[in-house]
């Protein structure tokens, strides 16, 4: 059920902020996209009592989670209100203002936000608050930023500007309480039993699996300070690595990429091998995979308390969740939900975006003064 509070509610536990429950809301629909805005939308009967409370910059609670409404409309047959709101998230950070954000140079992502956020309603969450919840901060592992100077901008400006400048980095959000993670939900190295399991037969229908090659590049040229190349540490002797059987199946894509800080021949060639190894989930010389499909949320079913004892917590889709699914060709594929746009009191009726979230993993370890192994393979 909804819940409509006052304006200024940041805590659902303030007293006389509540107004009412939404009981009669219709076609309740949450939208939750990896790094994207958080949405509500939702209808309500005009005929009943509690639509006049019902108005633009209140707060609607969904699932613990609080959202604003934006737009308030009524539908064309003028018997219901048609509802639109963002998680005060995305609508109450962009409403700070900050006419100079200073450089901070060498600090970690954290510092970053506490800085942006100073004087607001949001708390950044600590390292012990994300480890809780099985996630890492964004430079728990030493990564550091430099983080340029920027006028007239807002703490969320800043948050993307942070993620644009790292390379990588997913907002974590609950309420007024947020943090930058390296992977939303699981950390990205979860065994394949840890994956939700999807497959045409048990929770997932209206499956659309969509590859993408528009980007995709085959044979690599890397280029280093100077536009030096890598052909003395290539054991082909060649200025490229290739991915032949990618090649063979789809032709060849040349392209190149810039290393311009890289000085070291070996350095450059095992930047190159990164772009094609099979640990990269944005590996260039294969197409780019998206799997769209309306998935059956067993978690919101009567009888998953009974189930749960056998499948524990790893049948429950939720954002950055890692999954693993097979086609009727038997290709398989290990993604992530990016984006869910869920029914919460209509357990069969949400859907899921699968693929990846790109990241310049390549840059963020050149940032940390990490040197990248010579060990991969292209596979």
């Amino acid at each position: 059920m909804l819940n409509l509070y006052e304006f200024d509610t940041i805590e659902l536990s303030e007293d006389g902020k509540w107004i009412c429950g939404l009981y009669e809301a219709a076609e309740v629909k949450v939208t939750q996209e990896i790094n994207s805005q958080y949405t509500l939308s939702f209808r309500y009967p005009l005929n009943n009592g509690k639509a006049e409370e019902i108005t633009v910059n209140r707060i609607v609670e969904c699932e613990e989670q609080l959202y604003r409404i934006m737009t308030v409309s009524k539908s064309a047959d003028n018997c219901m209100l048609e509802l639109s709101c963002l998680h005060v998230y995305d609508a109450d950070a962009p409403t700070y203002h900050i006419p100079a954000f200073e450089v901070m140079s060498g600090v970690s992502p954290r510092e970053v936000l506490e800085k942006a956020f100073e004087g607001t309603v949001f708390t950044v969450m600590s390292e012990d608050d994300t480890d809780a919840l099985g996630m890492d901060w964004l430079g728990a592992d030493g990564f550091l930023a430099d983080f340029e100077a920027v006028d007239k901008t807002s703490p969320y400006s800043v948050v993307e500007s942070l993620i644009e400048c790292a390379g990588m980095g997913e907002i974590y959000r609950d309420n007024y309480n947020i943090a930058l993670v390296t992977y939303l939900g699981d950390t990205g190295t979860v065994s394949q039993k840890e994956r939700l399991r999807l497959s045409a037969d048990k929770n997932l229908y209206g499956i659309t699996i969509t590859k993408d090659i528009s980007e995709m590049v085959n044979r690599l040229y890397a280029y280093g300070e100077s536009d030096a190349v890598m052909t003395s540490a290539n054991p082909a002797g060649l200025p490229y690595i290739e991915n032949e059987a990618s090649i063979e199946k789809y032709g060849l894509k040349e392209g190149y990429k810039d290393f311009s800080d890289v000085a070291s021949a070996a350095t450059l060639y095992s930047y190159a091998l990164w772009e094609f190894s099979s640990d990269n989930e944005n590996r260039i010389d294969l197409p780019k995979v998206t799997i769209e499909g309306k998935i059956i949320d067993l978690s919101r079913l009567a009888a998953y308390e009974d189930y749960s004892e056998w499948y524990g917590e790893y049948e429950k889709p939720y954002l950055g969740k890692a999954v693993y699914f097979e086609d009727d060709d038997g290709e398989e594929y290990e993604e992530r939900i990016t984006k869910i746009e869920s029914y919460p009191y209509e357990p069969l009726e949400t859907s899921v975006t699968i693929g990846n979230i790109k990241k310049d993993e390549v840059f963020y370890l050149t940032q940390m003064g990490k040197k990248i192994g010579l060990n991969w393979r292209i596979s």
